[in-house]
């Protein structure tokens, strides 16, 4: 026997039959449910983009630190250099006046016979 709730008779209508397809009534909600797939579909898309543009981003970062690095030793290599060659001129400042004075007193005892210091 088919169970039915209490209010309803058992009137042949009511009976389920196994030779009836059930209802074929078009879901108030289906477009609903269509949408809501559609925006799935472009959330995954979106997160697959976003996911290829932070391995992107993270290799772009190791190359910028890689770069900074790479200045900071070029700037520490310069000053090396920079210091080396303010104190090279700075000993050879000695040097140059020492040559002019010989080259003054050489072309004066040339130009007048003596020697003057």
């Amino acid at each position: 026997m088919d169970v039915l709730p209490s209010h309803l008779p058992l009137q042949p209508e009511h009976r389920p039959s196994p030779n009836i397809p059930p209802p074929t009534h078009v879901c108030y909600r289906e477009g609903d449910l269509a949408s809501m797939m559609a925006a799935i579909v472009e959330i995954k898309n979106t997160l697959h983009g976003l996911r290829d543009l932070l391995t992107s981003n993270a290799v772009l970062e190791e190359q910028a630190s890689r770069f900074s690095d790479s200045i900071t030793e070029l700037n520490r290599r310069l000053l090396e250099v920079e210091l080396r060659m303010a104190q090279m001129s700075g000993s050879n400042k000695w040097i140059e006046k020492v040559v002019w004075a010989v080259a003054a007193a050489g072309l004066t005892y040339l130009l007048t016979g003596k020697l003057q210091l």
